[in-house]
């Protein structure tokens, strides 16, 4: 079954569900906004891949937290962090800083290079 309007589409009810045996395929033009009133929960059993062609710019209000019970890899040409104050802590092993150059460390009251 194929369903094509010309202009625009305007769906209102107090509920809606969607239910798709096996895929779904959803493909916008231009731009999409999506609008939550309240909470936003996603489930997913298998991987989940995102694919950015400009810029990603996350704003949280409150705090982010984030549970990984595998490795985490970040590869960056730059990376900077900002905080009030930063904590680093290895529950099991040491902490490993390395650079292929040198490695610094600054603060208002002492500085070293290694």
């Amino acid at each position: 079954m194929n369903f094509t309007a010309l202009n625009t589409i305007n769906f209102n009810a107090q509920n809606v569900n969607f239910n798709v045996s096996q895929n779904m395929n959803t493909n916008v033009g231009m731009h999409k906004t999506d609008t939550v009133g309240g909470d936003h929960t996603e489930t997913i059993t298998g991987s989940k891949t995102l694919s950015i062609g400009i810029n990603f710019v996350l704003s949280v209000v409150g705090n982010m937290l984030e549970w990984i019970t595998g490795n985490k890899e970040i590869q960056s040409k730059d990376i900077k962090e900002t905080a009030q104050e930063v904590f680093l802590s290895s529950t099991e092993k040491s902490i490993s800083l390395k650079g292929s150059k040198d490695v610094n460390s600054h603060s208002g009251e002492n500085s070293r290079n290694y």
